[in-house]
């Protein structure tokens, strides 16, 4: 940086001094800094190629993907063959979730550079975004060829083969990964998902602690000052703090496991997310629950929830299942059998989607248009707990007046609750109100994915963690069809002989 001080002292409008810093700062992350140093630059050289590529990657740094596209586009308005600017593009695109344009832009780049690695290797991450996952592994199968060591392209590569259900080949990329780079954190997580996945508990519950060392979990993690516990030393005479993470309905999940730590502890402190203290408050075990944010009382030690399984060794045929472990408060019920009307029909709760944001959401939500068919089903009432709905949803609606919308009335957990406990059948894809449905030990039929959750296991329409819980797997990538006409017959049968 020095030298491009004492440059610009001789020379203030010095363009390419101005760039350089820019790239500098942004190598440092000093990314507000470094946006500064590409405008001047810009500022004195309009038709500054580099200078609006540079600045379009800082600003994709910070999330601006809208911004980083139109400087892109600047960037390749003046050299239209500028091959980074392109793959960055493109990079922009797929951050946007614009995979099809994304694929686009990397295929123009290898138009002009077929062995450019990086544009491989991102056509491949952009192809998974459209759920061309053999296609992902051939591009990624190409950046290999070129670059046998490319650690991230293996780890990738291993995922496309899990969500074809090519396990022993995404285990042995997985694998190959870890031999360049055994301390590759995102390698060891995606490993412990799918053994996880397989059933292979042991060391998928050891791998699962990598979590905290990958970009999705480092933020997330909680420095306490008193020590993890893990299982190894007795809690006799000790008081620990288990501490809620990841989504609501992990959380839902995994506070099975707090009486049974409470068996041999002085006393647990639990912490959870805002939204679930009052649904959760009955449960056994803790002696005090608190809300994250509030300050816990004095503890010897601390455990996140989902590494209880590893502390207490959970195995396949250990998962403790005493079900229910939840149940809707009586006021709750009340209010909601005013609101609903009595036509005797048998009703069925639904959800249809997730939460846009949450990563794996392209995989687990269904479309309205492609869930609607059920709605053709005589002789049921459908209560709809979707809380957001998503483009186009509420036309569909329009025509279904027998579907009772109650998202908007919902106002937390303890409502959603009560609603389950007066439904005849719940059906749902893989979102939170699956867990509180199973916990409850409502009768509750999952819609899932090809290559599902970990949790959810394989090639069963049962689950081990809720004993009222029935799977309907979609054979194929992206085939919900086939699975909502096999629920329309299952429920035509179920309901056949019912008033």
């Amino acid at each position: 940086m020095e030298c491009f001080e004492q440059a610009l002292a001789c020379k203030p409008d010095y363009a390419e001094a101005h760039y350089n810093q820019g790239v500098t700062l942004m190598q440092t992350n000093r990314l507000a800094d470094a946006v500064t140093r590409y405008e001047r630059a810009l500022a004195i050289k309009p038709d500054y190629a580099e200078a609006y590529n540079g600045l379009g990657a800082v600003l994709l740094m910070q999330g601006k993907s809208t911004a980083a596209i139109a400087c892109f586009e600047r960037a390749l308005a003046i050299q239209p063959d500028y091959v980074e600017a392109i793959n960055n593009r493109g990079s922009a695109l797929r951050h946007r979730k614009c995979y099809a344009e994304a694929v686009t832009s990397f295929d123009q780049v290898l138009a002009i550079k077929p062995d450019n690695v990086e544009a491989l290797y991102n056509r491949g991450n952009a192809l998974q975004g459209l759920k061309r996952h053999a296609d992902a592994v051939a591009s990624f199968d190409h950046a290999l060829a070129i670059k046998p060591d490319y650690v991230e392209v293996f780890n990738n590569r291993a995922n496309s083969l899990l969500a074809l259900r090519r396990h022993a080949e995404a285990l042995a990329s997985f694998d190959q990964a870890l031999a360049i780079k055994p301390a590759y954190a995102e390698t060891h997580w995606n490993l412990s998902c799918l053994q996880l996945l397989l059933g292979d508990f042991d060391p998928g519950w050891k791998e699962y602690e990598w979590r905290w060392k990958t970009q999705d979990f480092a933020s997330g993690r909680r420095d306490f000052a008193k020590p993890l516990w893990l299982g190894e030393e007795s809690l006799h005479g000790r008081t620990i703090l288990l501490h809620a993470e990841q989504g609501l309905g992990d959380t839902i999940q995994f506070v099975r496991y707090v009486p049974l730590v409470a068996a041999g502890a002085t006393r647990v402190i639990l912490e959870l997310p805002p939204p679930l203290t009052g649904l959760l408050s009955g449960i056994k075990g803790p002696s005090l629950i608190i809300g994250r944010g509030q300050e816990p009382p004095e503890f010897d030690c601390q455990c996140p929830l989902l590494s209880l399984p590893l502390a207490l060794k959970t195995r396949l045929e250990t998962i403790p299942a005493t079900i229910p472990y939840l149940s809707a408060s009586a006021d709750r019920v009340i209010k909601w059998q005013q609101r609903l009307p009595e036509t005797g029909r048998r009703r069925i709760a639904i959800v249809w989607a997730g939460n846009p944001n949450f990563k794996g959401d392209h995989a687990r939500s269904i479309g309205l248009t492609r869930f609607s068919p059920l709605f053709s089903l005589a002789g049921v009432e459908f209560i709809s707990l979707q809380r957001d709905l998503r483009d186009g949803d509420s036309d569909i609606l329009q025509n279904y007046p027998h579907v009772i919308q109650l998202g908007d009335e919902i106002a937390d957990f303890a409502d959603t609750d009560a609603l389950l406990a007066l439904a005849d059948l719940v059906i749902t894809c893989d979102t939170s109100v699956a867990h509180l449905a199973g916990a409850m030990g409502r009768p509750t039929w999952i819609l899932l994915s090809f290559s599902p959750d970990w949790r959810w296991l394989l090639d069963r329409d049962d689950s081990p963690w809720y004993p009222t819980i029935r799977l309907f797997r979609q054979p194929r990538i992206d085939d919900w069809e086939s699975v909502v006409a096999r629920l329309i017959g299952e429920l035509a049968s179920t309901f056949a002989d019912r008033p």
